[in-house]
């Protein structure tokens, strides 16, 4: 049986199906990007060339993250380029966001994160929906 569209527009969806008729009950809730977690590295970011290295890493994720799959999910990885190190980083909201929620929150994350954390060689931030993270070394995250 196939959902209801309107469904799709809900961040909680209850079906039933009784003798093929639907009922749906959706809670729809507004967007949380208040903070759970913000982790920073002591150590601060070597050079310029890290720096717009960084940026560019962290500007991939943030356009791939909402790209319209469920999962709302992505890793990227930029391997050494003038003496800079390998950078990984990684991009999540709540599977249940829309592709423009999953961005506003993204952009959030990204916006508390580099104030939060400016200059530094590592940091993370968890979000009530989505987290944003880079390090130097591969690492995996789930929500």
């Amino acid at each position: 049986m196939q959902t209801p569209p309107m469904a799709a527009f809900c961040r909680a969806t209850i079906i039933f199906a009784v003798v093929g008729f639907f009922y749906v009950s959706c809670s729809v809730e507004a967007l949380d990007t208040s903070r759970v977690l913000l982790l920073c590295n002591t150590e601060e970011i070597p050079s310029m060339w890290w720096q717009l290295r960084l940026g560019a890493v962290i500007i991939e994720v943030l356009a791939h993250t909402p790209n319209g799959t469920a999962s709302n999910n992505y890793y990227t990885h930029w391997g050494p380029f003038q003496n800079i190190s390998d950078i990984y980083s990684h991009g999540e909201c709540t599977p249940t966001l829309s592709d423009d929620d999953c961005k506003s929150c993204m952009n959030e994350a990204y916006h508390q994160l580099f104030y939060g954390c400016e200059r530094k060689i590592a940091a993370q931030i968890q979000l009530k929906d989505c987290r944003l993270r880079y390090e130097l070394y591969e690492f995996t995250d789930n929500m």
